[in-house]
C-alpha cells in the first residue's frame, strides 16, 4: 500500500479523445470520463479538486471555486527557478519572446555562460512541462493570459511585467472590472522582495 493508492485521477473532456490521448491517460493510471454521460457539474461535484484547463469557463460553477486548482498555482509549487511573468491585453507574446532573448544575451553571474531562459505559459513550453525541464534553465519567462491568471490564488513571480490594458475578453469575463481583476492577479501575491513593472 502506497500513499498514491488512494488517489484516483479522472479526466473529462467535452470532445472525443483520440487514441493517443487515451493511451497517455492510461499510462498515468488515470481514467477518462465520458462527457456524454456525465455533466461538468456532476464531474466537479464528485471530485475533491479539479485542475481545469484555462480555456474552460467556470463562471457558472462559482459555488465550487474552493475545488479548483489553478495550473499556475500548481506550477508555482514545483518550479524552483526565478519566474518572470508577462501579461497585457496586446503584444504580450512579442514582449515575452524579446525579454527571453535579451536575458540570453547576458552572462550568468556564475560565470558559466549566458542565462538560459525558457519561454512558457500561454506561448512556448507548457507550464507543467517547464517544471520537468527546469534543471536545464536559469529562469522561466512566462506569458500569462487573463484566463490563466483568473483563478490564481498564490503564484507570485519574481518579476511581473504588465504591458498594457484595454477592455478585452468581455464575453468571457463579463465586465471590464472582472477582466482587470483577473489581470491584477499577476501582482496580487508578490512580496516586497519581488518587482512589478
Amino acid at each position: 500500500h502506497t500513499d498514491t493508492d488512494c488517489i484516483h485521477v479522472y479526466v473529462l473532456d467535452q470532445r472525443q479523445l483520440t487514441a493517443d490521448e487515451q493511451a497517455v491517460i492510461k499510462l498515468y493510471r488515470a481514467q477518462a470520463v465520458d462527457s456524454s454521460k456525465v455533466s461538468l457539474k456532476e464531474f466537479i461535484k464528485s471530485n475533491d479538486f479539479v485542475i481545469p484547463s484555462p480555456g474552460v469557463s467556470l463562471s457558472s460553477y462559482k459555488e465550487f471555486s474552493n475545488k479548483f486548482l489553478c495550473e499556475l498555482d500548481f506550477f508555482s509549487d514545483f518550479f524552483t527557478k526565478p519566474p518572470v511573468a508577462i501579461t497585457g491585453s496586446l503584444g504580450k507574446t512579442t514582449i515575452t519572446r524579446l525579454f527571453a532573448k535579451l536575458l540570453s544575451a547576458y552572462e550568468h553571474p556564475s560565470g558559466h555562460g549566458n542565462y538560459k531562459a525558457f519561454v512558457g505559459g500561454n506561448v512556448g513550453i507548457g507550464m507543467l512541462d517547464l517544471v520537468k525541464q527546469q534543471e536545464t534553465a536559469d529562469i522561466g519567462v512566462l506569458e500569462l493570459s487573463s484566463f490563466q491568471l483568473e483563478m490564481n490564488k498564490k503564484f507570485a513571480p519574481d518579476v511581473a511585467v504588465w504591458t498594457n490594458w484595454y477592455p478585452n475578453h468581455l464575453d468571457w469575463h463579463g465586465t471590464a472590472e472582472d477582466y482587470f481583476k483577473a489581470k491584477s492577479n499577476l501582482v496580487r501575491f508578490q512580496s516586497e522582495r519581488q518587482h512589478a513593472v
